[in-house]
């Protein structure tokens, strides 16, 4: 029984952990100014703090308020990301056509603006430049 209560308890707060991480990233989609976070990360412990005085009936029906605004949220940046999305499709069966094992590379599509991942086919440049690395360099990367 214990086990089972452990597990519920790391999956509720990985839950509210990934929760947090999603808003926060669509919230700063919206407008990446300083004020935003500070103003999410309000509000998101304010709604953390109620959960615990309001009965379960009413937090689940917060809850599916919140999923579905996350949910018109989502559909928005995937609209507002379509022609991200359909550059890297077209990337991607050019190289198809030509034959080669589809890669994408940051520098393939320059547009794309700073792009935190995909730098290079070369992975020990990257564990270089990486920042976890630098500051925990002997850390054995797999």
């Amino acid at each position: 029984p214990y086990i089972f209560s452990f597990i519920l308890i790391l999956f509720a707060l990985t839950s509210i952990i990934s929760g947090f991480y999603y808003g926060m990233v669509n919230a700063l989609y919206f407008k990446n100014r300083k004020w935003v976070e500070y103003l999410y990360k309000l509000f998101f412990i304010i709604v953390i703090l109620a959960s615990y005085f309001i009965n379960m009936s009413a937090l689940i029906a917060i809850t599916m308020i919140f999923i579905s605004l996350l949910t018109v949220l989502n559909s928005i940046m995937i609209f507002s990301l379509r022609h991200v999305v359909v550059a890297l499709w077209e990337h991607y069966m050019e190289q198809k056509k030509l034959g080669f094992d589809p890669q994408f590379y940051a520098r393939d599509i320059p547009w794309l603006g700073e792009i935190e991942c995909w730098q290079s086919d070369d992975l020990e440049a990257q564990f270089q430049e990486d920042a976890y690395f630098r500051v925990m360099p002997d850390r054995k990367r797999d």
